[in-house]
């Protein structure tokens, strides 16, 4: 998976974000870096909204192995604040020595593969713990507003925004519009218009 992120944040350097969701343009920059698009009959597609593709775009100033090697590192720290966080409100968790719930965690199959493949799965993870943290203080709008971050993965998030919306959380909506409003402003800017309302249909 993390092969989409860096043929998209490849894509953004070279100035071809109005372009982001061409098949044949994704295919010809995975040629580049891995031999096994030889053995496809299309690309792997970069099918995330185009905001996300800027978080990846540091990544393009390394080679393909090195950047996956640096976002597996990237996520351990943050698998590792997700245990912290759950220790205290999961009893098993809390009562677990401290390296046995890490190695939990890293044994748990989701997990495990999603470190593997290079996906963005455990980052919405902690944008989920941020917000629930957010919520059980009682900061509905911070809440909020940590959620629409999550939403280069919108079908999952937009469930939980469902369920605040029917419980009257208004202040964590208007979070969560406020964050979309900022996702949607960044894809603007870096595919315009056209491609960004091309993106639904692709």
């Amino acid at each position: 998976d993390f092969s989409i992120f860096y043929t998209a944040s490849l894509m953004l350097t070279r100035g071809q974000g109005h372009v982001l969701y061409s098949n044949s343009l994704q295919w010809q920059v995975q040629h580049e870096f891995s031999a096994a698009a030889d053995e496809r009959d299309g690309p792997l597609p970069y099918n995330h909204p185009p905001f996300e593709a800027a978080l990846f775009v540091p990544f393009a100033y390394l080679s393909y192995l090195h950047a996956y090697e640096v976002w597996v590192a990237l996520n351990l720290p943050l698998l590792g604040g997700v245990v912290l966080f759950m220790r205290p409100r999961t009893q098993w968790l809390n009562s677990a020595p401290l390296w046995l719930s890490w190695l939990a965690a890293l044994a748990f199959f989701p997990i495990a593969y999603a470190l593997m493949q290079g996906q963005d799965s455990i980052l919405l993870l902690a944008i989920y713990c941020l917000a629930y943290a957010a919520l059980r203080r009682g900061r509905n709008l911070q809440a909020g507003l940590w959620l629409g971050l999550g939403l280069f993965k919108f079908h999952l998030v937009l469930p939980f925004v469902f369920i605040l919306l029917l419980r009257r959380r208004w202040r964590a909506v208007l979070g969560v519009a406020l964050s979309g409003g900022w996702d949607v402003l960044l894809s603007w800017v870096l595919v315009g218009w056209k491609e960004l309302l091309y993106y639904p249909r692709y």
